[in-house]
């Protein structure tokens, strides 16, 4: 779980710290029914800024603002802002804890003048309070929670946030948070399945209870379910807000290991070129060498949905050489699906792979097949226009039909934003936490390999020392002849 000076709490403020949630639909509701003619115009825009109310529904007409502006104003300044049940103790007890503690809100300056009015105690609860004017998208993207993650430099395994409305749950769920619904102003079984708890108030609430909440999250990603993971299983998992695990494999031995671990995916990389051949880049990669790798690990993996790159030059400027390619390393691997690098430029022959039946994962960002035009390993997507376009490409692989997408290296919000976008699941490799799952190279996380220390990467242990040590041992015993001993032998 890690210190407790690394954990945070993120709560939205309307319908979780105060109890006006209920008031503004109200209001909404008005405003809906008089100028669009619209019934339960406020379940519409709960969560959203004013600003994306006006551009959604009312843009162009200025009128119209000014007036629900108006009348906002005054509504405000006339709303009772009395705490929601329990809210006070429960910071309290964070508080003495060490916790770091945030309010994420859409509310503008305006709206909190009134807030501090009613509570002038409000900022020594919190260490931050960010508002409307800290974040360009507004909840359900999950900018605004990741941004309270890096004020904080915390990781979203370490964070938990508070929720009431459809759009703040499911920004909470998109950021990887541990996500904790309050049944204040939807009833608990409209949001069971949108958080990974559900709680009337903060009744009850406490420091330890919140630890023991992430336990019983995290007790339910390991599962005695053995049932094969398939594609429509993957789905299924984003759709319910679970991570999906993934991570690379090479041989039997290891695939083994990993498949019996409860890996959700294994990926066959073409990062064998890499790990397992020495090569500088994945490029030196062949379609047999891809294929015997993929039939060495299907043949450990019982449960885990196999994955094999398509290699470099197997696919690319040909759709057709692509789909004898894709077909070659089904049909001799027996994977379950195969993925391949980029976007717009290779659409012909994704569409092509996928009128075969056969499944594919899309890659974007930096794609390592593109090295030598890339000219560098560093961070992707940083500017508008590269940005616009992975985006772009994203939605072209889904509507393609691809089940789901790796985004590797480029900035955590744009990632969580092209996740929160997405219908199909979106793994991460140096992306941030705001997507569906990560993936790593499992000579990387387990520390076999030397030297290569992005800053995505956690090591997990620490296997170059175990090995060197054992290894060592072991010549030490075979030179000293102190191996094999007596009942070593036959």
């Amino acid at each position: 779980m890690g210190s407790i000076a690394e954990i945070a709490v993120l709560f939205d403020l309307d319908g979780v710290v105060v109890n006006t949630e209920g008031q503004y639909t109200v209001f909404w509701d008005g405003q809906g029914k008089k100028y669009l003619n619209e019934d339960n115009f406020g379940a519409h825009v709960k969560g959203q800024t004013l600003q994306q109310i006006y551009d959604r529904y009312f843009a162009g007409a200025d009128d119209v603002q000014r007036q629900i502006t108006a009348a906002l104003d005054r509504f405000e300044a006339q709303m009772d802002y009395g705490y929601v049940a329990g809210v006070e103790d429960f910071l309290k007890d964070l508080r003495k804890n060490g916790v770091k503690i945030a309010i994420v809100t859409s509310s503008n300056a305006k709206k909190m003048e009134a807030v501090y009015k009613a509570h002038p105690d409000l900022g020594a609860y919190f260490d931050r309070i960010l508002t409307a004017g800290d974040f360009a998208r507004s909840k359900p993207d999950p900018e605004c929670f990741l941004l309270g993650m890096k004020l904080f430099g915390t990781a979203p395994e370490n964070t938990f946030v508070f929720e009431d409305s459809f759009h703040g749950l499911q920004a909470g769920m998109a950021s990887g948070a541990t996500v904790v619904g309050l049944a204040t102003t939807n009833p608990r079984e409209a949001i069971g399945d949108k958080a990974h708890h559900v709680v009337d108030d903060f009744g009850g609430m406490t420091f330890g209870r919140l630890l023991a909440m992430k336990q019983k999250t995290m007790a339910g990603y390991i599962s005695n379910d053995t049932r094969k993971v398939t594609t429509h299983r993957l789905i299924e998992m984003k759709q319910r807000g679970e991570k999906i695990s993934m991570l690379t494999a090479y041989d039997y031995t290891m695939a083994r290991i990993v498949d019996g671990a409860g890996m959700d995916v294994i990926l066959v990389g073409d990062s064998a070129s890499n790990v397992m051949a020495g090569n500088v880049t994945t490029l030196p990669m062949t379609l047999d060498q891809m294929i015997y790798h993929g039939k060495s690990v299907v043949r450990a993996v019982t449960r885990a949905m196999v994955v094999v790159d398509m290699p470099f030059g197997s696919y690319q400027g040909n759709s057709k050489e692509g789909l004898a390619s894709a077909i070659r390393i089904m049909k001799e691997s027996h994977a379950d699906a195969l993925k391949l690098e980029g976007g717009e430029e290779i659409l012909e022959t994704v569409k092509r792979i996928l009128t075969a039946g056969i499944p594919l994962m899309g890659h974007l960002g930096l794609m390592p097949q593109s090295i030598n035009k890339y000219g560098t390993y560093a961070v992707r997507a940083k500017d508008a226009d590269e940005a616009e376009k992975l985006i772009r490409d994203a939605h072209l692989l889904e509507e393609a039909g691809c089940f789901a997408v790796v985004l590797e290296k480029i900035p955590a919000t744009l990632a969580a934003r092209v996740a929160s976008e997405l219908t199909i699941p979106v793994i991460g490799i140096g992306a941030g936490g705001g997507v569906d799952g990560q993936v790593l190279v499992v000579q990387d996380m387990l520390g076999m390999s030397q030297g290569f220390s992005p800053r995505f990467l956690r090591r997990y242990a620490d296997l170059h020392t175990v090995m060197t040590e054992a290894i060592g041992q072991y010549i030490a015993d075979v030179k000293s002849s102190g191996f094999p001993n007596g009942k070593e032998q036959y």
